[in-house]
């Protein structure tokens, strides 16, 4: 009895794990003369057995700048200035598209590294 349902856990666990999706992009970004954009899509998958599923995206940034930088992921705004490390994620569903975008602002020099995903 015991083994029948292990094998039915295992089983579940599998579709499970093979219907969750991630996209993600990592961007070094050294000029400061312009902005930067990206999107990330998610995966549009119709199968209801393997459809793709998220539940987060996740957001890394580190970096220096010699003045105050704007950055955008799915909606959430912040500012950085000098040498700067942080990390956030927030609740997603797969809905929408989720933009990024490194605004200089102020800034004039620098460099930033961010890596962002979705899964």
């Amino acid at each position: 009895m015991k083994k029948k349902h292990l094998t039915k856990f295992i089983i579940l666990t599998l579709i499970l794990t093979a219907a969750c999706s991630k996209k993600s992009n990592k961007l070094k970004i050294t000029d400061f003369s312009k902005s930067t954009y990206d999107t990330l899509f998610p995966n549009t998958n119709n199968n209801i057995l393997f459809s793709d599923s998220y539940a987060v995206q996740l957001f890394r940034i580190v970096g220096e700048s010699n003045d105050t930088i704007r950055i955008n992921f799915g909606g959430i705004e912040k500012k950085y200035v000098g040498d700067f490390t942080d990390k956030w994620a927030a609740d997603y569903y797969g809905a929408m598209p989720v933009h990024f975008k490194f605004d200089p602002y102020k800034a004039d020099e620098g460099k930033i590294i961010v890596d962002y995903s979705i899964e």
